[in-house]
């Protein structure tokens, strides 16, 4: 005989084995399936996907600030340029190759003004910023340019600030 229809259609939308918990944990044990996820790791997981967003945004705006610099530096106009690559700084410290590009590219405005002893810092900022991104040691803000202390932490304009938050209104 069969079970009364609400009993079956109980049956069906709700299985005997979701309810047992002692059948989960033997799965688990035996290796068919994975233990589930807390709500710890869940957590963690939509922080890791955040922060990846964020980065994201970072590195596309960083680009755009890139490109519009090299794209000014082919110009000739030399003091334009140096201000987009000062928010580029701001924004591609934390990244080697990025932070390395950009005084990179405050070189070669240096040397295009034949302002030797910019250019001479920025060589030493090629060097000590490399190992700076990849330690972690970075002033916060600094705008990477020779007219600043390079150990100086500066305020971060605010647009900027978004983006390195991860600001969906930028």
């Amino acid at each position: 005989m069969h079970p009364p229809v609400p009993a079956l259609v109980a049956e069906l939308a709700y299985p005997a084995a979701i309810h047992d918990r002692s059948a989960d944990r033997d799965a688990v044990r035996e290796g068919a399936v994975g233990p589930r996820r807390s709500r710890r790791t869940r957590s963690r997981a939509l922080e890791r996907s955040v922060t990846i967003m964020s980065s994201i945004l970072v590195h596309a705006v960083l680009a755009d600030e890139i490109s519009i610099a090299r794209s000014l530096l082919r110009s000739g106009d030399y003091e334009q340029s140096m201000r987009h690559l000062e928010r580029a700084h701001v924004l591609g410290q934390r990244f080697i190759g990025s932070h390395v590009w950009v005084h990179w590219l405050m070189l070669r405005i240096a040397i295009a003004r034949r302002e030797w002893r910019d250019a001479l810092g920025q060589i030493a900022r090629i060097a000590l910023g490399a190992i700076g991104s990849a330690i972690g040691v970075l002033p916060i803000g600094n705008t990477g340019g020779s007219d600043v202390d390079m150990f100086r932490s500066m305020p971060i304009p605010a647009d900027l600030a978004r983006v390195l938050e991860g600001g969906d209104d930028v």
